[in-house]
């Protein structure tokens, strides 16, 4: 995934240079690094990774790992298998109350498994997760800027 990326960065460095006439700088780097994540083909090949769990995952699985994930997009050094568990157990409480202790930590583990299985995070050297990706972190930290955004909107006029 990242190589298709880096070419279209690589791709509008280059219209940058080519449009400036000076050698570039780290704000041209930003900039487009910036646009890159809002761009329509950005967003066209990222929002498969969101949907996908929505298509795959169940509920509360599929709960669990948009809340993981969330948590994991604003978190800088990533997240302990303990904070990951505890974010799952509130969302596993809301869905079944009742589940027993031993069937919660297997169901998170498996979560755990599955989301490293399919990309979307890594265990790091010293234990903690995050993202498997840069580039889809910074695209899930925007998306979910704009979907707090628009929840806010939503809230702010009554709907």
């Amino acid at each position: 995934m990242d190589h298709l990326f880096l070419q279209m960065i690589t791709q509008d460095l280059y219209r940058i240079w080519k449009r400036s006439r000076r050698p570039l700088v780290n704000a041209d780097l930003d900039t487009a690094y910036g646009e890159l994540l809002v761009s329509s083909a950005a967003r066209d090949k990222l929002q498969h990774n969101y949907s996908r769990i929505a298509q795959y995952y169940d509920e509360p699985k599929r709960s669990a790992a948009y809340e993981i994930l969330s948590k994991l997009s604003v978190c800088h050094y990533g997240i302990e298998n303990t904070g990951l568990s505890q974010t799952f157990d509130h969302v596993i409480f809301d869905h079944d109350p009742a589940l027993p202790a031993h069937e919660r930590k297997r169901r998170f583990n498996q979560l755990l498994r599955d989301l490293e299985n399919d990309f979307y995070i890594a265990e790091l050297p010293d234990g903690r997760f995050d993202f498997a990706s840069g580039l889809l972190k910074d695209w899930w930290t925007s998306g979910l800027r704009e979907r707090i955004s628009k929840f806010c909107e939503r809230v702010i006029s009554g709907y």
